[in-house]
């Protein structure tokens, strides 16, 4: 089954419900000194992290639309992908936990799990299966040597 959701509608989401949780259960509050810029930083850390992933892309001249990974013309195994078969997800994964770190309510974890759980089942299993059917053994032998996340 393949996700029917783009990943930046998701983002908007899993902010949006981040929002509503914190809300709704101010109990899980938490204030450290430093919150925003260590925040922030790790916002910063995301977006560098999605920059160099979709310049691979573009300088590969693949498709970088997550929604059709058939239109993929190669496999992308260097920048960033030489550590992690995602990273634009994983990207995504770090802005999120910026925003939780801002909001400052440790039940957001709780929507980063959601985050991770789905992103992984929906998105990332059904784009590694097209990969794997497209590529054949050079897929499944770059799978062997790097991570699905980290």
């Amino acid at each position: 089954m393949r996700l029917k959701i783009p990943p930046p509608a998701l983002v908007i989401l899993s902010i949006l419900l981040m929002k509503a949780l914190d809300w709704s259960f101010p109990l899980g509050r938490f204030q450290f000194q430093g919150q925003t810029l260590v925040a922030m930083l790790v916002v910063a850390c995301g977006v560098i992290l999605a920059v160099a992933a979709l310049y691979v892309f573009r300088k590969a001249k693949t498709t970088t639309d997550p929604m059709h990974p058939e239109k993929a013309s190669q496999i992308v195994t260097n920048g960033p992908y030489r550590f992690s078969r995602n990273p634009m997800y994983l990207s995504i994964l770090l802005v999120l936990i910026g925003v939780v770190i801002s909001i400052g309510n440790w039940l957001n974890i709780l929507i980063l799990v959601f985050f991770y759980a789905y992103i992984t089942r929906f998105q990332i299993i059904p784009e590694e299966e097209v990969l794997r059917d497209k590529f054949e053994s050079s897929f499944t032998e770059y799978c062997t040597k790097v991570r699905r996340w980290i």
